[in-house]
């Protein structure tokens, strides 16, 4: 994302993942396996950031949306992330632009982060 002086502020990516990739061993959970029923396209919302000097004013939020509207239009059903339990701003941003919490935790190494899905 870069504002008006060129500057960039803020980033993001996804990928779509597939059901191989819900090995174990991996970070994606074998428990997402329901979301491929039926052939579906499943992305992955990788990352957010936003330079600390800009955040609170709906730059991360921008860039979800946009990256959700190119999801959408590259045939995804389903977009999957995963946050910190304790993250409350990022929970507030993935909650505004409409993903839900899974209550799937994210491998045994990482107890303290769930999996948040939107279906599109």
């Amino acid at each position: 994302y870069r504002l008006r002086h060129r500057k960039v502020v803020g980033f993001t990516w996804m990928f779509e993942i597939f059901r191989d990739d819900l090995k174990e061993g991996t970070h994606f959970s074998p428990e997402l396996d329901f979301l491929f029923k039926g052939q579906k396209k499943v992305f992955y919302f990788q990352e957010v950031g936003t330079r600390k000097e800009y955040r609170r004013r709906g730059i991360g939020e921008k860039l979800a949306r946009k990256l959700l509207k190119k999801g959408k239009r590259e045939g995804a059903s389903f977009v999957v992330l995963s946050t910190n339990t304790k993250a409350m701003a990022a929970k507030s941003m993935f909650s505004k632009v409409g993903f839900k919490d899974s209550g799937i935790v994210r491998q045994p190494k990482e107890l303290n982060r769930t999996y948040w899905i939107l279906e599109l």
